[in-house]
């Protein structure tokens, strides 16, 4: 197998909105460097002077560099039948991706990204980064943040690592995704500008019918994912219906998680696993005829009363209550009627027996009373502040009367402002 090892340096952090001012490659055939090329390159535009102080390529030195466009064939060519092997991947493969579409070229290669595959070829290290981890492995770098010297020393050490367990690093090939295995409405075009951030993503079939909803710290990643799926036979069959992607950034988990679980329970897509309740037994409380504090267990069903605690199971909650009972010195007698769902916490008085006292059933109620107010929330209205969508914000999540009202999005600013201002913001659920 051949590959080149790449980087490139450009005039900003996003392929999305950058051009490239300088592009090395080293070719690997039988883990030897057997080529190399090298070139500035003009990007038409103006290099941004943290750009030039950064890389020290500045604006005079492109002047008379041939652009992109004037060796994209020697790219291609130098390329062909390599994998391409980078330090973060992504971004240089990505740059590539951009330059090449603006020319009305797909440029496709299959990818390996060396700062995941060190990870788990050479792990234990301080920093992943290029310039530590080469200090770390004794591998020369000369012109630091500069395409040659960067690219250079990324193929030494994708040598290291080749030479370390090359079957270990077979496996973080990444196969370019196949255009004509996706469904032919399916703008692949569109995937380059998905979002890497948190929040959820849906796939739409042909007749525009929601199929899936998923939710991902890294939107762009786990849909690349999704469509590269051929483990399964779902899988396989819902890559064949996707049409349309749509996503939307969230900030945050929480919101995603809660964003999911509401559209699933909504549109129930065809590829989603219906959303099962996990609550299916509650813990409730009620005096009994002689005034002794009762906690009982029953189906939910069953119940139309507030529960104090939700359980999946009945011997979750017998559990839960047992250990309370211990806890807070309520364990004098427990007794399970299983034919009525009850699980009751008594006193040694209630044998039927004696008849408590006033005292006793006060004393034993005051144990219990304990167990009631470490199951509710001290503070029934509250916010919840999470990460916003961008630094510039903050996501506020309102729970009022201990339920969900709704979240919303303010600027980072308002935080200190009244709370009538956050509740504005509240889109509510």
């Amino acid at each position: 197998m051949q590959y080149v090892v790449i980087d490139v340096e450009t005039t900003g952090g996003s392929p999305k909105d950058s051009k490239i001012i300088e592009l090395s490659m080293f070719k690997v055939v039988d883990s030897k460097i057997v080529d190399e090329y090298t070139s500035l390159v003009d990007p038409e535009c103006d290099i941004p002077q943290f750009i030039e102080r950064f890389t020290g390529i500045t604006n005079a030195m492109v002047v008379g560099a041939p652009k992109f466009h004037e060796i994209a064939e020697d790219v291609i060519n130098f390329t062909e039948g390599c994998v391409f092997v980078a330090h973060n991947a992504a971004f240089d493969y990505g740059m590539y991706r951009r330059e090449f579409l603006l020319l009305g070229y797909d440029f496709r290669r299959s990818q390996l990204c060396t700062v995941r595959a060190s990870r788990a070829v050479i792990p234990g290290h301080e920093s992943y980064s290029l310039g530590k981890l080469t200090k770390a492995l004794g591998i020369g770098l000369q012109g630091r943040h500069r395409a040659r010297g960067d690219a250079e020393a990324t193929a030494q050490l994708f040598l290291l690592l080749e030479n370390t367990d090359s079957n270990h690093l077979a496996t973080f090939l990444q196969v370019e995704l196949d255009p004509m295995i996706l469904h032919p409405d399916l703008d692949i075009a569109t995937l380059e500008d998905l979002p890497s951030k948190t929040g959820i993503y849906k796939f739409y079939n042909d007749a525009r019918q929601l199929i899936y909803v998923g939710k991902s710290k890294n939107i762009k990643k786990k849909i690349d994912q999704n469509l590269r799926n051929v483990k399964t036979k779902s899988g396989l069959e819902m890559r064949s219906e996707i049409a349309k992607i749509t996503t939307k950034v969230t900030g945050n988990e929480l919101i995603a998680n809660l964003t999911e679980h509401n559209l699933i329970q909504e549109f129930n897509p065809t590829f989603n696993k219906p959303i099962k309740s996990t609550s299916n037994f509650g813990l409730f409380d009620n005096v009994d005829a002689q005034g002794f504090l009762r906690f009982t267990i029953s189906k939910l069903s069953e119940n139309t009363a507030q529960p104090m605690r939700v359980f999946a199971t009945k011997k979750k909650a017998i559990d839960f209550l047992t250990s309370v009972s211990l806890q807070y010195n309520l364990q004098d007698s427990v007794v399970q009627q299983e034919e009525i769902n009850l699980f009751s916490v008594l006193s040694d008085q209630q044998n039927g027996t004696t008849t408590p006292s006033q005292e006793e059933i006060l004393s034993y109620n005051a144990r219990a009373e304990r167990v009631y107010a470490s199951l509710k929330l001290k503070h029934p209205h509250f916010f919840i502040i999470e990460e916003g969508r961008n630094r510039s914000e903050k996501c506020i999540v309102y729970v009022k009367n201990s339920t969900l009202v709704g979240w919303g999005f303010v600027p980072y600013y308002l935080l200190n402002k009244a709370l009538d201002q956050w509740i504005e913001a509240i889109e509510p659920q």
